[in-house]
């Protein structure tokens, strides 16, 4: 019998500290107009949220490496906005805006 491998909970905790630290690196990405950084960090969350089980985390990482991919400040400032949403919602609280 495989049973599911399942990520612990302190490693989940710390995954979701990295996507925070990840949407300030990505406001001053946005301000320098540095899209690979939108290209590389967005190509990570898609390849490993779901690892951690946060599956529709993917989907953001995706519109944030297409952003990238296009150097489209608008989609990246969207980008930006629902990666702050995401983690609002499965956090419980407000995410601040710098």
């Amino acid at each position: 019998m495989n049973a599911a491998f399942v990520v612990p909970k302190e490693m989940r905790r710390r995954y979701l500290e990295r996507r925070s630290t990840d949407m300030e690196v990505l406001g001053k990405a946005l301000a320098d107009k540095n899209y690979l950084e939108f290209n590389r960090i967005g190509h990570q969350i898609r390849g490993n949220a779901p690892s951690y089980g946060f599956e529709d985390l993917s989907d953001v990482g995706r519109e944030i490496e297409i952003a990238g991919k296009n150097c489209d400040g608008q989609k990246a400032k969207k980008a930006i906005l629902s990666l702050k949403n995401w983690l609002s919602k499965v956090l419980g609280e407000p995410i601040p805006s710098n």
